[in-house]
Formats: C-alpha cells, structure tokens, sequence
C-alpha cells in the first residue's frame, strides 16, 4: 500500500491542485499573505522570519543523512500541534474517522480533532495511572 493511498480525499484533492501552483511561485518573493516583512532585515545582513525552501532542503538532506533515508520520508513542522493537525487533515475523514485520547491530552489536540470534524472519545487512565486496556480494546475499531 503506498503512502497516497492512505491519504484521505481532501488531502489528494489539495496536492494535485495546490502544490503545483506553490512550487511555480518565483524564487526571492516576498509573500506577504505568509506574514513575511516587506520592509527587509532590520540589520545589514539579511535575516528572514521564516525558513525558505532552499533552507528547508538544506535542513531535510542532512536528516536524511544522519537518519539513512530518503526526502520523502522527512516531514518538518513549527511544533507538535501542527503536525498533529497535519496528520488529521491527511488521514482522518470527518464523520467517518475516529481518534482516542488518553488522559491528559492536550486541549489543543482535542480541539483540532473538534475543528476537523473527527469524532473522538477520551479515556482516563487507571487509578494507578496506567492506560486502561480493556476500555481501550472496547472503543477501538476499524475506523480509529
């Protein structure tokens, strides 16, 4: 099975139409819907807010080195909560996926999940702090 395949449609919809026009944008332009400073580097040298694509190549080839694997498998995010996002909107379906929270889960994982439109339940843990097996076994299915 390849990793397309598991893509939900929405998020193989969004890569045949938006990424081509992404990569057609010209190299060096300021993009000021991405919050990017018009005005330029408030020293001499040029400083950028955020990381460009030759900085994230840069950065992704020498994880493929020390990791020994190939670009396609490096995925780079601005923190936890946006790639959790990330992975919702590419795997999960609203109202046909489910996810499963182990207390405590941050509210912002919880609220993502809302946000997209993916059912989930929580479980607490055990009252010796311990995941809750025969909950868990009893909520999971083929569509977690």
């Amino acid at each position: 099975m390849s990793f397309h395949s598991l893509l939900n449609k929405r998020t193989r919809v969004y890569l045949a139409n938006k990424l081509p026009a992404r990569k057609s944008l010209q190299h060096g332009k300021i993009r000021l819907h991405a919050n990017e400073n018009g005005i330029g580097s408030p020293t001499l040298k040029w400083y950028n807010r955020f990381t460009n694509a030759d900085d994230l190549m840069q950065l992704k080839s020498a994880i493929t080195t020390i990791k020994k694997t190939s670009l396609q498998n490096i995925y780079i995010s601005a923190g936890r909560f946006s790639i959790f996002d990330a992975l919702v909107r590419s795997f999960c379906e609203p109202g046909e996926d489910n996810i499963i929270f182990c207390t405590p889960a941050p509210n912002e994982t919880i609220e993502i999940t809302k946000f997209n439109g993916i059912d989930f339940q929580i479980i607490p843990l055990t009252s010796n702090q311990q995941l809750d097996m025969i909950h868990l076994e009893n909520v999971v299915n083929e569509k977690t």
